[in-house]
């Protein structure tokens, strides 16, 4: 069935005709959204994108104008934005989770203070690593993801992850020491 039939179909509310272009579509979207999040969200950040994309088709068929694109080509940029917002989304939680843990009720002021530099110091670390590394480093002692679901994201062995994840260890702390922090 053309891309056009299954969006007049959809039009209709045909709900076999959404799950064909889920069908057709999803493993594409899927490798965008994840391209996009891999440095900060999870699988099922991806999976939820790839959703959202299919439910804005399904809610809002009449969005999509076939005089300036392809359908394919929409459900591309479609998931293209959703999937920058949610990294944005991510990554204000991160932050917002990072601010949080230096925040304790029983730190006086001054423990208040060095803990919220010891962190931005490794922050400062990490953005000294490749984005590959950041995004197993991020992954794997932010969100403590394990090696075998980042392997899977980011299309690396476990074995590779583990020791890209060994050798950031040592350059954050090799970093941080001459650095003088």
């Amino acid at each position: 069935m053309s891309d056009i039939k299954l969006l007049q179909s959809i039009k209709q509310k045909d709900e076999q005709a959404i799950a064909i272009l889920m069908t057709k579509y999803s493993r594409l979207l899927w490798k965008i959204a994840s391209d996009i999040l891999c440095q900060i969200g999870s699988d099922a950040d991806t999976e939820e994108v790839v959703a959202d994309v299919f439910i804005s088709i399904w809610q809002n068929p009449e969005a999509f104008d076939e005089k300036r694109s392809n359908l394919k080509n929409y459900l591309c940029l479609l998931c293209k934005s959703k999937a920058i917002d949610r990294f944005r989304y991510l990554s204000r939680i991160a932050a917002e989770d990072i601010d949080e843990l230096s925040i304790s009720d029983y730190l006086g002021l001054e423990d208040l203070i060095i803990q919220k530099e010891e962190i931005q110091n490794v922050y400062d670390a990490i953005q000294t690593l490749s984005t590959e590394e950041q995004c197993v480093v991020i992954r794997r002692l932010i969100f403590n993801q394990k090696p075998k679901m980042i392997a899977k994201a980011t299309n690396l062995s476990v074995r590779q992850i583990e020791n890209i994840t060994y050798r950031s260890k040592i350059k954050i702390r090799d970093f941080i020491k001459n650095e003088g922090y």
